[in-house]
């Protein structure tokens, strides 16, 4: 659902009380600003004509120090993920959980709404490994398989069902699966070509937010 520039673009977005969103206020700079590039360029590098965060006066006094301002680019993100004309007359969007949902739901992803967002985030990277494995080239099939493969057994299976496997035995594969995924090495690329235009903002999205939490699990900060 992308958001059109149907009279926003002038309004101040505001950030809808999300306590699967407060994840954000405890990320890096770094990872902020990935996010920041998926909400704001397409996959070219052009400016989103449907991004309101960029013009925000108090995003610009930020700078850099973007934890100051992980509200509104949180907001932004819960504008993509809702209905422009409702947009229009509340000024905010919706919760992560719908958004995700929605994700999830555009790449026949069956999950149960009630599960954790944790568990969900999960099920939705398991299930992007294999739409994404035919698209790989040899590197990142090469990269991804050095980076994980201690934890896959059954050599019986394909490698691609064998990774999916894995990730559901152990956990913490779905941090470097999210981690590689989210990365710099061109498969938020793929990912964005498996989504298509209507999700090629939020599906990345969720996929950093989904490495960002993990991360933060993995040094106890959240």
């Amino acid at each position: 659902m992308k958001l059109s520039n149907f009279g926003l673009s002038d309004m101040e977005i505001k950030f809808r009380e999300d306590a699967d969103l407060n994840v954000l206020q405890h990320a890096s700079n770094a990872d902020l600003r990935t996010l920041v590039k998926y909400l704001t360029r397409d996959k070219d590098g052009a400016l989103r004509t449907s991004q309101q965060l960029l013009d925000q006066p108090r995003f610009k006094a930020a700078g850099e120090k973007l934890n100051q301002v992980w509200d509104l680019i949180a907001a932004e993100l819960q504008l993509y993920g809702g209905n422009t004309v409702t947009n229009l007359f509340r000024r905010t969007g919706v919760t992560y959980r719908e958004i995700l949902l929605d994700v999830c739901e555009s790449q026949s992803i069956k999950i149960k709404p009630s599960e954790s967002i944790f568990d969900m985030e999960s099920q939705l990277i398991e299930g992007l490994i294999g739409k994404l494995w035919d698209k790989l080239s040899p590197e990142q099939r090469k990269e991804f398989f050095d980076t994980i493969a201690s934890n896959i057994a059954n050599k019986d299976q394909s490698l691609a069902d064998r990774i999916i496997q894995a990730i559901k035995l152990n956990p913490t594969i779905v941090y470097t699966t999210a981690a590689l995924i989210a990365g710099p090495s061109g498969w938020a690329m793929l990912l964005q070509s498996i989504a298509g235009p209507a999700y090629e903002v939020t599906t990345p999205c969720v996929v950093h937010i989904a490495y960002i939490r993990r991360t933060l699990t993995e040094v106890n900060r959240y």
